[in-house]
């Protein structure tokens, strides 16, 4: 028997991107100040599954245990450039 369980997690992030330049025919640049120029935030949800192919859940009918699984996805995240720390 086969389990599958999603879950996700939200997350909020700011940033402001600063160095926009327009550059006319010419070639000449001008820094300006783009919509991105002041600090501003997203919110994001990412999803994550896992899968068991053992019929075994824990005393408390998980897979797992999500708080252990946390790590991971938050090393993940940070891998691919999301977060840091």
């Amino acid at each position: 028997m086969k389990t599958t369980v999603t879950r996700y997690h939200d997350f909020s992030m700011g940033h402001a991107v600063t160095g926009h330049k327009l550059i006319d025919e010419n070639g000449n640049e001008t820094l300006i100040k783009g919509g991105c120029y002041n600090l501003h935030g997203h919110n994001y949800r990412f999803y994550f599954t896992i899968e068991s192919t053992l019929n075994k859940l824990d005393n408390v009918g998980r897979i797992l245990d999500f708080n252990e699984l946390r790590p991971s996805c938050v090393l993940g995240l940070n891998k691919l450039g999301i977060i840091s720390f």
